[in-house]
């Protein structure tokens, strides 16, 4: 679902899949994976900046690296069981 999307998008979908929540360190492997984002160095904060400059989510208190959707209505899973 992710292929083809840009990493806005695609980060929305994510968070709709994960209960309205998206955090850094979860997202990264799934972008990559799309082609979304290329493997490097600093992806972290690639992920970080989208989703700190992005009107759809805002960040969750004392929860590093983890942004709330603001507004979501279907959920569901995208990432692996841990």
């Amino acid at each position: 679902e992710l292929i083809g999307k840009s990493a806005r998008q695609a980060l929305i979908l994510i968070a709709q899949y994960n209960g309205g929540f998206v955090r850094t360190i979860e997202a990264k492997p799934l972008l990559v994976g799309a082609g979304i984002l290329q493997p490097t160095k600093n992806i972290w904060g690639a992920i970080h900046t989208t989703l700190s400059r992005s009107s759809e989510f805002e960040r969750v208190p004392d929860e590093k690296g983890t942004f709330r959707l603001k507004d979501y209505s279907h959920q569901g899973t995208l990432l692996p069981a841990a």
